[in-house]
């Protein structure tokens, strides 16, 4: 058996690999799971956060439509666009958050929607 605290709305496939004493391997059945969304439009918590060199969440929405996620510093203003575009219902979409050319310091993470947004924070430290 193996236990994930967390897991992204979605689809997911598993197998379990099993090492004999003999040195033999073997593999179970794949099985599927199906996370429900809860929200229109859901973030996973940036991982890992804080961070230094590269973060990421996962972004999914309930119904297919056109999602912005940009990140913004305490000041408001827009300092990286992570994703732009539509974004299909029940896929979970990885974005990379590459900390590189910025400065450490505390920053929001922006989803907004077509009819619903959502927002998380995010702390970026020095190298």
């Amino acid at each position: 058996s193996y236990r994930l605290p967390v897991l992204a709305a979605g689809t997911h496939r598993f197998r379990l690999r099993q090492h004999d004493f003999d040195g033999r391997i073997e593999y179970s059945p794949v099985v599927e799971i199906s996370v429900p969304i809860h929200h229109a439009l859901e973030l996973t918590a940036a991982f890992p956060n804080p961070f230094t060199h590269q973060s990421a969440i996962t972004l999914s929405v309930a119904e297919t439509q056109a999602v912005r996620v940009t990140m913004v510093d305490l000041r408001g203003r827009e300092v990286a666009v992570l994703h732009s575009g539509v974004v299909v219902a029940d896929i979970p979409h990885r974005l990379s958050i590459p900390g590189y050319a910025l400065a450490s310091g505390t920053y929001m993470i922006r989803a907004v929607g077509t009819t619903t947004y959502t927002v998380q924070r995010l702390v970026k430290l020095r190298p």
